[in-house]
């Protein structure tokens, strides 16, 4: 896990034991404190059919909540299936360039707001202090690189900055760009993706870290992050449903268990992981799922708003009253998430514990 083994390096560490004989089984032992187990083997270990190491991907878990885990994967659907794209951030190939933190000097029509990860909560309302220079237009559902011409005579503050980056922008990849598309981007996908509303979630976190976009907010991305989008296939659900069940503890306790645990207790919530995560639908047929949902959309409205005036509150007393009304309104989140999953008094203890 994310215990470190050489002093002065981070690194990801396993042991893996082979046979050629093959077997049925194997064991399997998680290390949460590296010097119990390096003094007395104390560990966390189970025996595991051999099945589960043939899987695309490797989510061994032999923990209090294993059989909680198997259930909900068996029980709910991925969200991958549920969601119309999972979208990574834009990818510049050079940020320095592209990210504006002054925008006085440029053309506003050519800058997009950008969301960056200072300091980002679950819920939250960023303030935006960065911009993203784009040199596109968005055309019916395609976006097309700003000729140089147009750039010369509609926006010549943001042509003369591209031309003082010319060398290394032309220089990105090994020399890859040097050609007259010099100043698009690295690669273009997901540069239509970011207009419109959505969800976004931040990849490396303590826990979920999942945000609700109305503003068209731009951001960069890549396999590891910073951020993702989400939207939903179908209109029914509402994205503040899928919201408060992605900032939930037991949301974070599914993709802890099946994802990469880094250095910190920073915990990867990448596409990989997060896509097979089993999300909780609603039967619209029934009224009492219905109202279930119509509850969850109520209480993370209420959250949004309650963020969006803790970042705007300047009163210290009033931070402090606004943040319980905030404790109070999660915990009600998580209560509504465990009932909506079927969560007995058992499991609920071992997310709670965990």
């Amino acid at each position: 896990g994310d215990q470190q083994v050489f002093a002065g390096a981070t690194t990801y560490t396993c042991l893996l034991f082979l046979n050629k004989k093959g077997s049925d089984s194997f064991t399997f032992h998680k290390a949460h404190d590296l010097y119990a187990w390096q003094t007395d083997e104390q560990s966390t270990a189970g025996v595991l059919p051999a099945e589960e190491a043939e899987k695309e991907n490797w989510n061994f878990n032999v923990e209090d909540g294993a059989s909680l885990l198997l259930r909900l994967a068996k029980q709910f659907v991925p969200l991958s299936s549920i969601a119309d794209r999972i979208f990574q951030g834009l990818v510049t190939g050079a940020d320095k360039v592209f990210i504006i933190n002054d925008p006085s000097e440029l053309e506003p029509e050519i800058l997009k707001p950008l969301l960056r990860t200072n300091a980002l909560t679950a819920y939250a309302y960023p303030p935006i202090s960065s911009w993203i220079l784009f040199p596109y237009r968005i055309e019916h559902g395609h976006a097309k690189l700003l000729a140089v011409e147009e750039l010369k005579s509609k926006f010549p503050q943001a042509w003369a900055y591209l031309k003082s980056h010319e060398g290394t922008l032309k220089g990105r990849e090994n020399g890859k760009w040097n050609h007259a598309h010099w100043y698009a981007f690295g690669r273009s996908q997901n540069l239509t993706q970011m207009d419109d509303t959505k969800l976004i979630i931040q990849v490396m976190a303590l826990k979920p870290t999942v945000i609700y976009d109305q503003r068209s907010l731009y951001m960069t991305g890549g396999g590891s992050g910073p951020f993702y989008g989400i939207r939903l296939k179908d209109s029914k659900h509402s994205l503040l449903y899928l919201l408060g069940i992605m900032n939930s503890k037991l949301f974070g306790y599914i993709i802890a268990n099946q994802s990469t645990v880094m250095r910190g207790g920073y915990v990867k919530y990448s596409k990989q992981y997060i896509e097979n995560a089993p999300i909780r639908t609603i039967d619209f047929t029934d009224p009492a799922d219905v109202k279930r949902h119509d509850e969850m959309v109520a209480l993370v409205g209420r959250m949004l708003e309650l963020h969006k005036r803790l970042g705007a509150e300047g009163n210290p007393q009033m931070k402090t009253m606004l943040q319980r009304q905030i404790d109070a309104t999660d915990g009600q989140i998580d209560r509504l998430v465990y009932g909506l999953y079927g969560l007995t008094g058992e499991e609920i203890g071992v997310v709670e514990g965990a």
